[in-house]
């Protein structure tokens, strides 16, 4: 069956009339094209949540040139800028000597069944960096890549709660390695 969300074919309650046979059954609440209404796409980097795009990593680039939206721990982190950021001008730079190394996270939205990519950049420049990427506890990547050049990480994952930990560990020994740009659409 074809679904569709169109006021002129569906009629006036064109998003969910309850009528299987016509394909009107989109959820504006859920769906990332029609959100809150048809024909209302979310942007990238955005979820339908209640009929609202929202973000669903907050501060993912860094460009706020802080941690905010992410709780931290470890030993030595920063948000650093200049030249060395993969886009804008802040990444996240992390040097604990020991795996994992720092900790960084927060909670995202997300729509329960829905499939999602993560999207990050890591930056290792010696044998002794690394980084790990988690989504409700489960290690979707990991990289110990030591070209001292940005490396794209991504990954598939189906939600499986409507709020999950978003975290990842970074760690180098004897420098400091970086991630930037993180993203789940």
């Amino acid at each position: 069956m074809r679904w569709h969300c169109s006021p002129s074919y569906c009629g006036a309650v064109y998003s969910n009339n309850n009528k299987l046979a016509d394909g009107c059954e989109i959820n504006t609440n859920t769906d990332n094209n029609n959100c809150g209404f048809c024909g209302n796409p979310c942007a990238m980097g955005s979820t339908c949540i209640s009929g609202t795009c929202v973000p669903i990593v907050t501060n993912g680039d860094f460009e706020t040139g802080s941690f905010a939206g992410w709780a931290t721990t470890g030993c030595l982190t920063s948000v650093a800028s200049g030249g060395g950021a993969q886009h804008g001008t802040h990444y996240v730079s992390g040097g604990c000597t020991s795996n994992p190394g720092d900790s960084y996270q927060q909670t995202i939205s997300l729509n329960v069944g829905q499939m999602y990519t993560l999207s990050a950049w890591y930056w290792g420049d010696n044998s002794a960096a690394g980084t790990t990427f988690y989504v409700g506890g489960v290690a979707l990547f990991s990289s110990a890549d030591t070209s001292s050049s940005w490396v794209h990480l991504s990954a598939t994952f189906t939600a499986t709660s409507a709020s999950e930990v978003l975290r990842f560990t970074l760690f180098n020994v004897p420098s400091f390695s970086r991630v930037d740009n993180i993203v789940v659409y």
